[in-house]
């Protein structure tokens, strides 16, 4: 007896030919090799996208560089000269100050001296004041003086006062022998002897002793006005 074969199940899932197979490799080929390319693109632009910017970043660093190098050489100078003005301006500041200190103990010194003039100035000024007085007074005495002795020159021997002899006592005039008051103390220059005098003193001297009298009045008379 002839026994059939079981018939398959329409369930059971029939194995993949070598074709599929083959297909199904070919297409993860073309995915991975399509995945490598859109990778090397990207690394590609990525990497040059980088070296642009280290290429700006580079130009920025040297703009920025020379435009540091610029403001040096533009403000270098101005900046050492404001410094050496500064240092000069704090030595001034000093010698102005120490100088008005100075100039302070100057002004005072010179006040001082000032006054010390003015006192000594008022001093010899009241001493020459003094002086002008004495010398007008004596000179006034003096005048006064000579004016007395000219009019007891000119008056007669009767009336005329004792003089003074050598020995400082009064000497008695020729009428009746009495001594008449001694005139006031005469100023230096003045001998005070008179005619009268002369002939009182000689105990009756002659006539030409009488005139020699007189021209010794005359003689005193001249140094008075001298």
């Amino acid at each position: 007896m002839n026994v059939e074969p079981p018939a398959a199940s329409p369930s059971t899932t029939p194995a993949p030919s070598d074709d599929a197979a083959a297909a199904s490799s070919s297409a993860s080929a073309d995915d991975d090799s399509s995945i490598q390319s859109v990778f090397k693109i990207k690394q590609t632009e990525l990497a040059e996208r980088i070296q642009s910017r280290a290429e700006r970043v580079r130009q920025e660093a040297a703009a920025l560089e020379e435009l540091s190098r610029q403001l040096d050489l533009a403000g270098g100078p101005a900046k050492d000269s404001v410094e050496g003005l500064r240092a000069m301006l704090e030595q001034a500041s000093l010698d102005c100050e120490h100088a008005r200190l100075e100039y302070v103990l100057a002004k005072a010194e010179v006040d001082e001296a000032r006054q010390q003039v003015d006192q000594l100035t008022e001093t010899k000024e009241a001493l020459s004041e003094r002086l002008l007085q004495i010398l007008h007074a004596n000179e006034k005495a003096k005048l006064e003086k000579l004016d007395e002795l000219r009019v007891q020159l000119d008056a007669p021997p009767q009336s005329r006062p004792a003089a003074v002899g050598a020995t400082g006592k009064q000497v008695a005039v020729a009428d009746g022998g009495k001594a008449l008051p001694q005139p006031e103390e005469e100023e230096e220059g003045f001998d005070g002897f008179d005619e009268l005098s002369l002939a009182a003193a000689g105990g009756g001297a002659s006539a030409g002793g009488g005139d020699g009298g007189a021209g010794g009045g005359d003689a005193g008379d001249g140094n008075g006005k001298s």
